[in-house]
């Protein structure tokens, strides 16, 4: 039986990560996107200054990082777990994603890619 890992609360309904998804479908909503790429296009500045992209650090909480960036005035974005919580849906699970925004199509690490899911930004 697979069971979903736990989300960290600073990554639950994360409104900074959801406007993030929906620049995206805005663009192009057949959009194929890796990891990578998206990390890269928020620490560019695609989709404001105030965004700061990384994948989960070794070290470190969570909460203290997330704290430390917004000291700044910056939001920062766990970009792996992100992307995992939001290719997945439980709405009964402490911390799950309650709306699948994103379907994992393949690849690992910054190689996985992803497409919007469609059901999350066509009710909008």
């Amino acid at each position: 039986m697979h069971t979903l890992k736990q989300v960290t609360k600073e990554w639950y309904r994360c409104k900074p990560f959801e406007k993030v998804l929906a620049t995206l479908w805005e663009e192009n909503p057949a959009v194929r996107i890796s990891r990578g790429e998206l990390l890269k296009r928020i620490n560019r500045g695609d989709f404001g200054d105030n965004l700061v992209a990384s994948n989960t650090p070794s070290e470190g909480t969570i909460e203290n990082i997330v704290n430390e960036y917004r000291v700044k005035g910056q939001e920062w974005l766990d970009i792996q777990n992100l992307t995992y919580h939001y290719s997945h849906h439980n709405p009964m699970g402490n911390f799950h994603s309650q709306i699948k925004m994103l379907n994992h199509v393949g690849g690992m690490g910054d190689s996985s890619i992803y497409t919007l899911h469609k059901k999350a930004f066509e009710s909008h």
